[in-house]
């Protein structure tokens, strides 16, 4: 009967190592000695050919590549004393380099710096501060040089430039004007002054709808006893001015607080549906 496989298989392994030893032993190995340690240990002439066999472990060789002996080598620790408190540290020379060890900590750091990095001492100076006045409420204020370099420094707060745009930066001066396209009744309806009387008809009604007793919040309307419509008419018959929306803003009959009733949106259509405008 043929032997089993496995059986097979371990007796080919056996023979296979025993060949190796035979060879092994009759390998002519040289005996060299340690660069670092001096240790005697084998080595064959192919590898130490190669440059191969100068150490006789792993460890020895690192002992080669650390150190003064590294080609990373920068001089090694440096003693110096902290400008800040005076203590003696020891810190790598690349972070003397980099003025990271001239401290013995971060505090200290931080200290020195708050006391020498000021104005135009910081590497980030860019000029300090000026003082400007304001084109719409005319006060005086401060701002950074390099930021009126970029255009800035013409109003001392956002309020006041929102002013001076919405005075300024209207029909044909502003950025987006199209010849006047947008109807009447949208540029009112659109306008400051419009928000601002939607808001005193919800504060006198205390955002209640006045109808049916609702206060739920973003469901109110400011719905118009004598109709919209009929008042920027009478108020376009009786202008004789080119500028329409600039006279809406002036003419006291649009933000008539007491023309108006806070509603809620079913009621707002249902008062619609009843023929009011």
């Amino acid at each position: 009967m043929n032997a089993p496989q496995s059986t097979t298989h371990n007796i080919n392994l056996r023979l296979c190592m025993a060949s190796l030893r035979s060879i092994h032993a009759e390998a002519n190995f040289m005996i060299v000695k340690c660069t670092v340690c001096g240790k005697e240990f084998e080595c064959s002439p192919s590898r130490y050919r190669l440059g191969y066999g100068r150490f006789c472990s792993h460890s020895c060789s690192r002992k080669t590549r650390t150190g003064d002996r590294s080609s990373n080598w920068k001089g090694g620790d440096i003693r110096a004393r902290c400008r800040e408190c005076g203590v003696d540290v020891v810190k790598e020379r690349r972070e003397f380099l980099k003025e990271k060890g001239n401290f013995c900590s971060r505090r200290c750091q931080g200290e020195w710096m708050s006391k020498n990095y000021t104005l135009s001492n910081n590497p980030c100076w860019r000029g300090g501060k000026d003082t400007k006045i304001c084109g719409t409420c005319g006060e005086s204020f401060s701002i950074d040089k390099a930021w009126v370099k970029r255009g800035g420094g013409k109003f001392c707060s956002k309020k006041c430039a929102g002013i001076w745009r919405s005075n300024n930066l209207i029909n044909k001066n502003a950025c987006n004007w199209r010849g006047g396209v947008n109807p009447l009744n949208m540029a009112i309806r659109t306008s400051k002054e419009y928000c601002e009387w939607r808001w005193g008809v919800f504060s006198r009604d205390k955002f209640t709808c006045i109808v049916c007793g609702t206060k739920k919040s973003g469901s109110f309307e400011a719905h118009h006893i004598n109709p919209f419509s009929k008042i920027v008419s009478e108020m376009a018959v009786s202008n004789t001015a080119l500028d329409l929306i600039r006279f809406a803003k002036t003419y006291s009959p649009l933000w008539d607080i007491s023309n108006g009733i806070t509603l809620c949106c079913d009621c707002h259509i249902e008062e619609h549906k009843k023929g009011g405008k």
